[in-house]
């Protein structure tokens, strides 16, 4: 599956995206804020989790959306945008995303959560999103706020990642459909 904008490509991972994938998860400014990151993420970890989000995008119904972010005019991997369902009955779902250093600053997550966004309300006729992020991220709070998520609650953290210890208290963001 892909979504598509004016400079972006979300499109399901493919193996071939595994090097891209570990690239972006060894580096702290990144790792820090991914759940998943950890000091020793490697190559099989990658090839790990684009195995499952395959599996994942061939179930009916679908309940996870693990898109790669990538240039209309490039290929390769940039980022990350993904939308797990978490509750079909009341029909919503939780967006995560992550973006490679380089790309910061360019409205690239902006254009990309906004496809997504507009994916989610038009196609999936979902009712509510949620955003989760850290507080120390304020890139990503301001992010959040921006495409239109209103803050609703702070809620501590009790993750524990070899990467940053113990996460920081996380940030909740929520978006209902019009």
């Amino acid at each position: 599956m892909e979504l598509a904008t004016k400079r972006l490509k979300l499109r399901d991972y493919t193996l071939d995206d595994a090097q891209a994938l570990e690239n972006a998860l060894t580096n702290p400014f990144i790792a820090q804020y991914v759940f998943s990151a950890h000091k020793r993420y490697s190559i099989s970890d990658a090839e790990e989790w684009i195995s499952f989000c395959i599996k994942e995008s061939q179930k009916n119904p679908r309940l996870i959306y693990d898109f790669g972010i990538e240039l209309q005019r490039s290929s390769g991997i940039i980022g990350e945008a993904s939308l797990f369902l978490t509750n079909r009955k009341r029909k919503t779902a939780e967006l995560g995303y992550f973006l490679c250093e380089e790309f910061w600053k360019q409205g690239i997550m902006t254009e990309a959560l906004n496809r997504l966004v507009e994916f989610s309300f038009g196609e999936l006729k979902l009712n509510e999103l949620l955003i989760r992020t850290s507080v120390n991220n304020s890139d990503s709070n301001r992010l959040a706020r921006r495409i239109g998520f209103s803050y609703q609650r702070t809620e501590p953290q009790i993750i524990f990642s070899d990467t940053v210890g113990n996460f920081p208290d996380i940030n909740i963001y929520t978006l209902k459909s019009k």
